[in-house]
């Protein structure tokens, strides 16, 4: 049950990301999804019941796949068509070295901390992040 509230929570919020995909402020709607994917994940390592843990779970993956087709979706509409390939090879690259720095901090980091503790890091710091960007790129 859970594993199907997780994929009907991603597919959802691909489907809602398609409803906005022409409605301007695409950097503002993307942070504010990343913002509350942090805070969902913060939830749902603080949840006490099963039942608010999968509803958690749910709103985790609601925002997640907004925030994933809108990030994909800006990029290749502002970037033109003849670097488009090269700039999209440079993000994949960057994207798979910063998977090893991810690794190399996650995986010392998962000595001491449980998995709720891991959880609540990670919620924490995606929503650290969410707002430094929101008032780095004044999108407030």
């Amino acid at each position: 049950a859970c594993v199907c509230r997780s994929f009907f929570g991603h597919a959802g919020g691909a489907f809602r990301s398609g409803l906005w995909a022409r409605h301007g402020r695409e950097e503002a709607r993307t942070l504010t999804t990343i913002l509350l994917t942090g805070l969902a994940i913060v939830a749902f390592s603080t949840s006490p019941l099963l039942r608010i843990a999968i509803l958690t779970l749910f709103l985790v993956e609601f925002f997640d796949g907004i925030s994933e087709v809108l990030s994909a979706s800006i990029p290749q509409a502002r970037i033109p068509g003849e670097v488009r390939g090269r700039v999209f090879s440079i993000l994949a690259t960057d994207t798979m070295g910063i998977r090893v720095v991810g690794v190399g901090i996650g995986g010392p980091l998962s000595l001491v901390l449980t998995v709720q503790g891991y959880f609540l890091f990670a919620g924490v710091c995606l929503t650290v992040v969410a707002l430094l960007a929101f008032f780095s790129l004044r999108c407030v």
